[in-house]
């Protein structure tokens, strides 16, 4: 039997920067850079969260595989109606790195635009709970003709008999623990 695991392998190679649990300092960022009514703490921690994907890719980009051609995030699932520009992006595009390769490349409804056809792409999100969400956006760049598609989480929620992990001196592909 496939497991959802299995299926996401065979899309996308799947990497996670950390993994939490509900209450951990990262679920917290991860919750109020988006959700919380201060615009000043939006913005504190969507910087939080910029520094650590910055972090990373100084030193795993390498791991990651590409070199990619096209960065994009994965749409937003939420209720109601979505904002104009989804948070992500504005940490995304803090990132030297990825800024000048990131383009919109999904629409809200997980079907991508022309655009990806023969890029690698790098797809970024901010949480990874259940993988629905990163499993549709990987499959709509792959039918839309992306060559290849890296799905990189800054978080993973993890149940809490799987220990938390966080540390940017190691990934799960240079170092797997």
């Amino acid at each position: 039997m496939l497991t959802l695991e299995d299926v996401l392998t065979e899309l996308c190679r799947v990497v996670p920067i950390a993994s939490f649990h509900t209450g951990d300092p990262l679920a917290d960022d991860l919750r109020r850079y988006k959700d919380d009514p201060s615009p000043a703490v939006r913005r504190e921690r969507a910087a939080a969260l910029a520094a650590i994907l910055s972090r990373f890719l100084e030193r795993h980009g390498g791991c990651l595989g590409g070199p990619f051609t096209l960065v994009t995030t994965v749409p937003s699932a939420r209720d109601g109606p979505a904002p104009l520009v989804h948070p992500l992006v504005g940490v995304v595009t803090r990132v030297a790195a990825l800024a000048p390769l990131y383009r919109p490349a999904l629409r809200d409804d997980f079907t991508a635009w022309e655009l990806v056809r023969g890029h690698s792409v790098l797809l970024v999100d901010d949480t990874f709970v259940t993988g629905v969400h990163l499993r549709r956006a990987a499959a709509a760049l792959l039918a839309a003709g992306a060559r290849e598609v890296v799905a990189l989480v800054i978080g993973r929620k993890v149940s809490y008999e799987t220990p938390a992990t966080f540390a940017l001196d190691r990934c799960c592909l240079c170092n797997p623990a």
